[in-house]
């Protein structure tokens, strides 16, 4: 026996030419980790997955494991010739990567690094060895690479040295020793273009990720190869990262030649923290000839705001250069003005009068303008001059009083100016006259929509090898925000875990929150404790406030771009404008604070239960807030209830009520092993955990029954009937005995059905319960098909559905109930090889649920109605249906006649003479039927075996 293993990238496992599924994560990573080490104790297996449960669990979920691993090849994987050892079965060829890998160097098995993608959550121990594991595979890896490179510097012209260099540069990306050595072996090779391609590319990386210019030792080995390189003429500067803006470029080119003949415009362009602003105006500034135009540019700080005109200062610097460059001669009162304000616009002119600086004193400000507008009005009228200033939203007032008076006077004069869009309101009061006359014209950039994203992601050649679903994600977590795009992708790269793990990123969130009052913060904070949304009832009645100064700090957070109310129906509620500010802020709550409002939330939030079907909207954010408290009794209580809730509707056969409505699939092996350990923190003294681990006995034992797990689920069932009983509990006896009767009719026990319908029905005569009256006339129709007494059958199945029509006249939920004994009618019809009357009532039972958008059932409705048309020969219609019915069973997971179905499909690809499809469908079709061993499925793809052999 032959297995391949794939660890070097995405894991891949494949025997018999099929690739191996496991059940959940924990069970993979068990097998990943004997693959790699050969062998373990037991004792360490436990302590790195299960290291937070108690040892009689620990082991438990261990053994569960290994039991899933061999189930998943059906044999024997790990042998344990001592009891407290695991190890691979030896006489198994085990084929893998990284053994070949580390034993030949061959490079080509890394695809990428080891068990990429691969986590298990809260399991700390296995996450450190992976990591661990992983860059001591990438270690050999960039080893093997650079052995290679350096061998092939002796020889010219080989073309693996550029597959080499690239590898080098993508795994180790800020080591400026490996761009020096493919610098050189380029240039040694005399190519000298791409040996400056590598600096450029290093040039970039630094700058952008890191924020550094590179060491001198690499700027002066560029400069020896640019003094080789013959060509001339070539630009060397690197090339632009910028990326798309197309329309926001061609606004501000246009602008710009309306302003050369006399008609341009000022321009703010605004847009969130971290969209791309400053690249936008300098990408324009590139495109702009200074030849007829004078630009001064200019830059605001934070601090700016607290000092007079001090955005004003490198401007004024500029200026000077500017007089001097053109000869351009001022008044000395001007000179010794504007050099009162701006120390630096006086480097090397005449010392200042301190006459004139007296006089100035006595000046009104207004006087002082007019001075500093008359420079600027002089020297626009040789050139036209546009001032840029980046980030305008720190410039203080005077600043913005300046700027207003030199543009409202001036139309040789204009200015671009980036704004972050949460202070536009504030912006737009300091320049009131400008935007009253429309001599301004905004440019707002907005988020870019996934598609742009994707573009963006694939024109910067990150060489990450991103697929469609990592694209997704980083647009999730990013929101089109161009920095946050550009930081996760250097997350990915540094195998960190979160935008908030960039500083860059944290920076920006820093500076949103700077001068907020202390309510608007308290308002954030609770905020930042929901889980998606705020609903506005909860913020009033948990923030100790003035409802005036309240309703103050929410308008005042909407204006800064942090919060955004949302509506939905009759209620009002807010979310952040960027889930990254929501997770800043959260992350840095005071610990015993978020405890404390989680628990308000979630006793919020069960205030809200109604103790009917609209219950099930909140558990996900109960459970949500009970995971950040220690009340482990809650959670799991909440837990219990939302998986009752997946397990009614895809594990019971025929609910009340099963309406079409998408349930996100739930691993239940993964969610058993959660509750499991939830169940240990808890209290076992307290009466609810006793009647909760019963509810808990009950979903695993109606899952692992429908999974074909005879065994365990049995013996859950057995537990909780015999609490039940224990209880005298009517209904939990009930639900209990249904069970039985399930299982018996999956493996047609009759005996042991007859039984438990004789339990049930000594139960109702003391309960007069009309609903489970009809459940009973349902098993006694269904056990008489069994036994072939169908005339029986009959009855009781038309007084079932008696019953369940006159209870629906009160109560519009047992419709599923009817149709399903209109499905056994129609079993009854197609055993008599009545197909027509089969075919009618298959079509009611199909009829109902269509009317009643119920969705549950139909897989085998489908099946029952495939199946006849098939015996009528109408095998257009019988392929429609069967095909039908199998959408549904892969839709629900559905293991009940799953095996009909695909057996039918297999005879009917056969009559097509399509045998690949034939093959497939007959191997699910004998999957099923020895998963679940019911014996009208056994019978039938033995029949369709044998008779296409």
């Amino acid at each position: 026996m032959n297995i391949y293993a794939k660890l070097l990238g995405d894991p891949q496992i494949e025997f018999n030419g099929k690739s191996i599924v496991f059940p959940y994560k924990k069970a993979e990573a068990i097998f990943y980790y004997l693959l790699v080490n050969k062998k373990a104790s037991r004792e360490k297996l436990t302590s790195l997955f299960w290291g937070d449960f108690n040892d009689k669990s620990a082991k438990k979920n261990l053994r569960d494991a290994l039991y899933k691993v061999k189930r998943a090849f059906d044999f024997d994987i790990f042998i344990s010739p001592k009891r407290a050892e695991v190890l691979l079965n030896p006489e198994i060829n085990f084929h893998i990567d990284i053994d070949e890998f580390m034993k030949n160097s061959n490079i080509k098995l890394y695809r990428s690094e080891f068990l990429s993608g691969f986590y298990i959550k809260d399991c700390y121990d296995f996450d450190e060895w992976i990591h661990s594991t992983r860059a001591e595979f990438k270690s050999e890896y960039i080893k093997v690479v650079k052995r290679k490179l350096k061998e092939e510097m002796n020889f010219v012209g080989l073309s693996d040295i550029e597959g080499y260099a690239n590898i080098l540069l993508k795994e180790d990306p800020y080591n400026e020793k490996n761009y020096r050595d493919i610098m050189r072996l380029y240039s040694f090779r005399e190519d000298y273009n791409r040996s400056m391609s590598v600096y450029y590319k290093l040039v970039d990386i630094l700058k952008n990720d890191l924020d550094l210019e590179p060491e001198q030792s690499t700027t002066s080995l560029f400069k020896e190869i640019l003094e080789l390189r013959s060509d001339e003429g070539i630009s060397t500067e690197p090339s632009s990262k910028f990326i798309g803006r197309k329309s926001e470029l061609a606004l501000l080119k246009s602008n710009l030649n309306k302003f050369r003949n006399g008609k341009g415009k000022s321009i703010l362009v605004t847009g969130e923290a971290g969209i791309g602003r400053t690249d936008l105006l300098d990408k324009h500034l590139e495109s702009i000839s200074t030849d007829d135009l004078i630009v001064l540019n200019g830059k605001c700080y934070a601090a700016d705001r607290d000092f007079f005109l001090q955005s004003w200062d490198s401007i004024f610097k500029q200026l000077a250069s500017v007089l001097k460059k053109e000869k351009i001669s001022i008044p000395k009162l001007w000179s010794d003005i504007t050099s009162y304000f701006f120390p630096s616009f006086n480097e090397g002119f005449s010392p200042l009068d301190i006459d004139s600086i007296e006089k100035i004193e006595s000046v009104k400000h207004q006087v002082s303008f007019d001075a500093i507008i008359g420079i600027l009005n002089l020297v626009a009228s040789k050139k036209p001059v546009i001032l840029i200033f980046d980030d305008i939203h720190w410039m203080d007032s005077y600043s913005f009083n300046l700027l207003s008076n030199i543009v409202f006077k001036s139309s040789n004069i204009i200015f671009i100016a980036t704004c972050r869009e949460s202070y536009m309101n504030e912006i737009e009061k300091n320049i009131v006259r400008l935007l009253e006359t429309e001599c301004i014209e905004t440019i707002t950039l907005n988020r870019l929509s996934l598609t742009e994203t994707e573009e963006f992601i694939n024109k910067r050649n990150n060489n990450l090898n991103l697929t469609s679903d990592d694209i997704n994600e980083i647009y999730k977590k990013s929101e089109g925000n161009t920095l946050f795009i550009i930081e996760y992708l250097n997350i990915l790269k540094d195998n960190k875990n979160t935008l908030l793990d960039s500083s860059k990123v944290e920076n920006i969130l820093k500076s949103r929150l700077l001068n907020l009052s202390n309510l608007e913060k308290k308002i954030l904070k609770i905020s930042s404790v929901f889980s998606d949304r705020i609903k506005l009832n909860f913020l009033l009645k948990y923030v100790d406030a003035d409802e005036f100064d309240f309703f103050d700090a929410l308008e005042s957070l909407q204006n800064k771009l942090l919060l955004k109310e949302v509506y939905n129906e009759n209620d009002v509620y807010y979310a952040f404008y960027h889930s990254l500010m929501k997770d800043y802020i959260y992350n840095n709550l005071n610990k015993g604070i978020a405890k404390s409002l989680h628990e308000k939330l979630a006793d919020y939030y069960e205030s809200n239960l109604k103790n009917n079907t609209k219950d099930k909207y909140y558990y996900s954010r109960i459970i949500y807030h009970y995971e950040n408290t220690e009340n482990n009794e809650k959670l799991f209580e909440y837990n219990i209830k939302n998986l009752s809730l997946y397990s009614d509707m895809n594990f019971e056969l025929f609910p009340s009520i099963h309406k079409a409505v998408d349930y996100e699939n739930v691993n239940m092996e993964e969610a058993f092993e959660k509750l499991d350990q939830l169940l240990d923190k808890c209290n076992d003294n307290e009466l609810g955990i006793h009647k909760l681990k019963m509810d808990y006995y009950y979903i695993k034992g109606i899952y692992y029954i429908r999974t074909g797990e005879y065994n365990q689920g049995l013996a859950y069932i057995e537990s909780y009937i015999k609490y039940a009983e224990d209880l005298n509990s009517y209904n939990h006896m009930l639900q209990g005995y249904h069970q039985m009767i399930y299982y018996s009719i999956q493996v047609n026990e009759l005996d042991n059905m007859n039984f438990y319908i004789n339990k049930i029905e000594k139960i109702i005569e003391h309960k007069s319960d009309i609903k489970e009256s009809g459940t009973l006339f349902r098993w006694k129709g269904l056990y008489n098909i069994r036994r072939s007494k169908y005339e029986q059958a009959e009855k009781h199945l038309n007084r079932s559905i008696e019953i369940f029509e006159n209870l629906s006249l009160l109560e519009n939920k047992y419709s599923l109930n009817i149709a399903a004994c209109y499905n056994y009618l129609g079993n009854i019809y197609k055993y008599k090889n009545n197909f027509k009357n089969a075919l009618t009532n298959y079509k009611k039972a199909i009829d109902i649920c269509e009317k009643n958008n119920i969705v549950k059932g139909l897989d085998m409705f489908y099946t029952g109605l495939g199946q006849s048309y098939y015996e009528l020969g109408k095998f257009k219609l019988s392929k429609e249906y069967i095909l039908k019915a199998l959408d549904y069973y892969k839709k629900f997971n559905n293991l009940w006649g799953r095996s009909i179905a695909e057996g039918y499909a297999a005879l009917l690809y056969k009559r097509e003479n399509n045998i690949i499809s034939f093959n497939e469908h007959l191997k699910q079709g004998e999957y099923y039927s020895q998963k679940i061993r019911n014996p009208y499925s056994l019978r039938l793809i033995e029949r369709i075996k044998a008779e296409n052999k």
